[in-house]
């Protein structure tokens, strides 16, 4: 099983870091500053943050089970960038990932 994992795991990382290295990527790689940006009530809506770097942490740790788990978790950070910084950031970056 750790050998299927570790396959799953080594494409992800790949996919990830195209991602991370796109140029608006910058969004989506570090938790939002939510006092920063000026969103009071982010915290609030989004019971359940993510991010990029975190995505990468907990692949690196092999917390994810399936690429399942893996695309659950950066859908969540496509939606949620989707939600509070623009449909057209997050739709452009949505096309991009369809075709890698």
């Amino acid at each position: 099983m750790k050998k299927v994992r570790f396959r799953f795991s080594k494409k992800c990382h790949n996919l990830l870091t195209q991602l991370m290295k796109h140029e608006d990527g910058w969004v989506f790689n570090v938790p939002v500053d939510a006092k920063g940006f000026g969103l009071h009530d982010y915290h609030t809506i989004v019971k359940e943050p993510m991010d990029l770097g975190t995505v990468k942490a907990k692949l690196g740790e092999g917390l994810y089970e399936s690429p399942l788990d893996f695309a659950e978790d950066v859908r969540l950070n496509l939606l949620l960038t989707m939600r509070f910084f623009g449909i057209l950031l997050g739709m452009r970056c949505i096309v991009w990932l369809s075709f890698c």
